[in-house]
């Protein structure tokens, strides 16, 4: 990430610029590619300062409540495994 919203917005304005540059000039469509995905990366970078730090927002909580439900599955699953095999294994108290 860039170091604020300003620059992020500069270095998208920039990398437009410059494929379409690239574009207008007839250049191998590589470096239009290459300019357009940058261009994309900061727009992307961009839209993220519209909600960074912003827990209470509901679409942050949506996507970490997916996020965690995902992952907490996840971890589950080897450990579930685990204490099928040692069932029998454990002393009861």
């Amino acid at each position: 990430m860039c170091w604020n919203r300003e620059v992020s917005a500069v270095l998208a304005v920039a990398g437009a610029a410059a494929a379409w540059t690239q574009y207008k000039w007839g250049r191998p469509k590589g470096r239009i590619i290459f300019f357009s995905y940058w261009a994309l990366i900061e727009v992307l970078q961009l839209a993220q300062y519209a909600v960074i730090d912003q827990c209470s927002n509901p679409v942050n909580k949506v996507r970490m409540e997916r996020r965690t439900k995902k992952k907490n599955a996840a971890s589950l699953r080897p450990n579930c495994g685990a204490m099928r095999l040692l069932e029998g294994a454990l002393p009861e108290s």
